[in-house]
């Protein structure tokens, strides 16, 4: 794990065990924390990933083109809200992952 992004977004996510979100330019990295591999690869963002949180059974990724929430039993895509009208400051989901708050 050599791809250190200047000003990615880092965070942790719980599945079947402890991982960890990060961003590489465009693309969502979710790494096991234990074996530290990468486990997969989230995708869907045509600009630069600045936000990624994770929390309950979802997580969401930011940038200026796409908000993303995923399903974090399988890291499938959940729903987007692509360019949105509004610059959108802020992201964040609730503990249990059942809520999105947007600041915009």
């Amino acid at each position: 794990m050599r791809e250190a992004p200047p000003g990615g977004a880092l965070s942790f996510a719980r599945h079947n065990g402890d991982e960890i979100l990060y961003s590489v330019s465009n693309k969502v990295r979710v790494v096991d924390v234990s074996t530290k591999k990468i486990v997969m690869t989230l995708l869907g963002h045509q600009r630069s990933v600045h936000f990624a949180t994770a929390a309950g059974c979802c997580a969401l990724s930011q940038s200026d083109d796409v908000i993303i929430l995923w399903k974090v039993a399988d890291w499938s895509r959940i729903r987007s809200l692509v360019e949105p009208s509004s610059s959108i400051f802020a992201a964040e989901l609730s503990p249990q992952g059942e809520a999105v708050a947007l600041l915009y």
